[in-house]
């Protein structure tokens, strides 16, 4: 699939409405409250670029402003960080993790993406940024992603910023195995079966308290899940990515539906936003993406150790797939205002149309929907008594 053929609800240009709100978000930090090691993302920028491209109309982006209830903290007025010229386009790696540069690495970034027609300088900021990748629940990754659909340099650096101050190396290791060389023969889903049957790496969870997140984090600094997630005859090479990029996105979906919560929806999210920039960067630019699938891969196979490795995840039955069209399923998501279900539709949309026909896509966005804007289950909840893929 070519870049012009994925979502072409992107044809339509931002309404002026969504640009201005756009811009005048800038003016706030990425994460609610200006909390930077934490606490939620604001998503709200996000979200307006998704509700554009699932077809909102100006009166439905205003609906969403009107029920937006966070508070967003000023970056100049509310938290007074300004820029202070210290962090230059040749030392900004070394203030990775300071979040008091946000405003200079903003700056930073604008400069370097100016210097390289299109996004050409993407690439290389997002390599130097790898070991990173999932701070945030990813969500550095996926507003990075939401900026370059709108274009605008500022909101690209603006997100770029976002990632490097929320940086943290999460996998710790300069070991990472070789992703292939375009000769391997494994599949993904059958790295996870032998998986299930590895209970050493499954001790790893035990060894980690807290939350999903937390847990995910801290497997990926294990060489133990390194090796066990990358074994030598599982090609994740650059060669192999137009292959492994649509398994992989479907085993995120499985799980999802398999069991519904914010880690799992986040693996679906990220992993579309991954695969939708790997295809604009091209062939150029391959070597950085299958280093930034093999991080994501060793996360998506930490959550699916943290998930219990269910050894049989759900399968569509495509016999039976759910009958509305997606211009339905998007109508209905638009009217929700929740982020979650508004971004997830856009995700499950592009994935189904890129890599499809997957019928996993509309199963669980008609589950989430059926919630009414409450599908996004947490930790332990019981999931959606909506559609129900077969095993």
């Amino acid at each position: 699939m070519s870049l012009s053929d994925s979502h072409r609800a992107f044809a339509a240009p931002f309404s002026p409405l969504v640009n201005q709100e756009l811009d005048r978000d800038r003016a706030f930090h990425p994460n609610l409250g200006g909390v930077t090691k934490g606490g939620m993302a604001n998503h709200y920028p996000m979200t307006l670029i998704a509700l554009h491209g699932l077809g909102a109309s100006d009166d439905e982006v205003e609906a969403f402003r009107a029920a937006w209830p966070r508070h967003r903290a000023s970056i100049a007025d509310d938290l007074r960080i300004v820029d202070r010229r210290v962090v230059t386009v040749d030392n900004w790696h070394g203030f990775l993790g300071h979040a008091e540069r946000l405003p200079e690495l903003r700056r930073v970034f604008e400069e370097l993406i100016a210097r390289r027609p299109g996004l050409g300088a993407l690439p290389a900021i997002l390599a130097d940024m790898q070991d990173a990748l999932p701070m945030g629940l990813f969500h550095p990754l996926i507003r990075v992603y939401f900026a370059t659909l709108h274009g605008d340099r500022g909101l690209v650096a603006d997100a770029l910023a976002y990632m490097a101050i929320r940086y943290f190396d999460v996998y710790r290791s300069d070991s990472i195995p070789a992703r292939g060389t375009g000769s391997g023969s494994r599949s993904a889903e059958s790295v996870w079966r032998e998986l299930a049957a590895n209970d050493d790496v499954a001790s790893l969870v035990h060894s980690v308290r807290g939350g999903s997140i937390r847990i995910c984090e801290e497997l990926c600094a294990s060489a133990s899940l390194h090796e066990a997630a990358l074994p030598a005859d599982f090609d994740l090479s650059a060669a192999s990515l137009r292959t492994t990029m649509p398994a992989i996105c479907s085993l995120a979906i499985r799980l999802y539906v398999q069991a519904p919560s914010l880690t799992t929806l986040h693996a679906v999210t990220a992993a579309q936003a991954l695969a939708h920039l790997t295809l604009r960067a091209g062939d150029e630019a391959t070597e950085v993406f299958a280093a930034l699938w093999a991080r994501y891969w060793i996360w998506l196979t930490a959550l699916h150790l943290e998930k219990g490795r269910p050894l049989e995840l759900p399968v569509s039955d495509e016999g039976e797939p759910p009958e509305e069209a997606w211009s339905e399923l998007s109508a209905r998501a638009r009217a929700i205002p929740e982020v979650h279900v508004i971004k997830m539709t856009f995700s499950c949309r592009w994935l189904d149309e890129a890599f499809g026909p997957e019928p996993l896509y509309k199963v669980a966005i008609t589950n989430v929907l059926a919630k009414h804007g409450h599908g996004i289950v947490r930790e332990g909840e019981r999931r959606s008594e909506g559609v129900r893929p077969r095993r």
